[in-house]
């Protein structure tokens, strides 16, 4: 589990964030959804930091406080394609 400080600290992921659609907004909660590609720079930024809190290099999910935040990449080599959705609690 990490905290939302570590997630607004990562460039890649405040970018992210920032420019997410938002798909539902309640009192407790936020739900963003993304889907595009991004530079190799980013992908690499964001597969280590997946790596380094507790999902994998391929992304996957990482609970931050009482939501999660979640990150498909394509299984193509070379492919810059991501999907990336929160569920982050206020």
């Amino acid at each position: 589990m990490t905290t939302i400080e570590k997630v607004k600290n990562n460039s890649s992921l405040k970018w992210l964030l920032d420019n997410s659609e938002t798909t539902f907004d309640d009192v407790d909660c936020t739900m963003t959804y993304f889907k595009g590609k991004v530079p190799y720079k980013m992908l690499s930024d964001l597969k280590y930091w997946f790596n380094d809190n507790g999902g994998n290099m391929c992304g996957g999910s990482v609970k931050v406080g009482q939501g999660s935040v979640n990150l498909t990449i394509s299984k193509w080599k070379g492919s810059r394609d991501i999907t990336f959705t929160t569920c982050l609690a206020k």
